[in-house]
């Protein structure tokens, strides 16, 4: 038999080339193709993992996160760098180690000022404060009604500031005012703390006072409720 007639009856009678498949090509998975790269995350073009429970659990029962940053760090989608910013922006998250841990390595802000409260008191009536005979400043001081409660994050410190007063649109400054021989203040004169709630915050509640300076000659007569305008504002800084 010849070579190419063994060859014919071996596979058939057709070619007598053999077809040898080609290994299958396995195309790498491109890095924006992975759902969680940390290093990505930490340059803001991609997400980290969610965390587990056990880390979320600690850190609840320390204080050091909100339930509002519990839901965004158990998240299966998993959560950006803005979103850890924002949430150590708003107290959610309170604790620098774990601002570190959730996002694996990098450091919090050094210090963010987060505006918390604001409120608009009309004063009330103040006088009528007699000048005497002295020649030195005559000062008198009236209790304010209102107060405002502000919450303080576990982690924040607390200060409050009282503006100068202003006219209120529409009303006649009295004599006293208007020739700069009065002079009318606001300032915080108490302050309580209430108990530490579960997750470490505090309400601190400031009352008021407004203090009257008279230099001079003659009496203040009065100043009528809701002549002057004062706003109180309260801003925590993170400690």
């Amino acid at each position: 038999m010849s070579e190419k007639g063994f060859f014919s009856s071996l596979f058939g009678g057709g070619t007598s080339e053999v077809q040898i498949p080609l290994p299958a090509i396995i195309k790498p998975k491109k890095e924006e193709d992975k759902p969680f790269d940390i290093e990505r995350a930490k340059r803001r073009l991609g997400r980290f993992p969610p965390q587990s429970q056990l880390f979320i659990d600690t850190a609840r029962r320390e204080g050091h996160l909100s339930h509002i940053a519990l839901a965004a760090l158990i998240d299966p989608a998993g959560y950006t760098l803005d979103q850890v910013e924002a949430l150590w922006t708003s107290g959610d998250v309170s604790e620098r180690s774990t601002y570190v841990v959730l996002t694996h390595g990098l450091l919090p802000p050094r210090e963010v000022l987060r505006y918390e409260y604001s409120a608009e008191l009309l004063n009330t009536s103040l006088g009528p404060v007699p000048r005497g005979a002295t020649e030195s400043e005559v000062a008198a001081y009236f209790d304010h009604p209102q107060s405002f409660t502000v919450n303080v994050p576990q982690s924040f410190r607390l200060y409050v500031f009282c503006s100068e007063a202003s006219l209120v649109e529409g009303r006649t400054a009295p004599e006293a005012l208007s020739e700069g021989r009065t002079v009318v203040t606001l300032a915080t004169r108490r302050h309580s703390i209430g108990s530490s709630k579960s997750d470490g915050s505090t309400d601190h509640t400031f009352g008021f006072t407004q203090r009257v300076a008279l230099f001079g000659a003659g009496d203040l007569r009065e100043i009528p409720a809701g002549t002057l305008r004062f706003i109180a504002r309260a801003e925590l800084v993170r400690s």
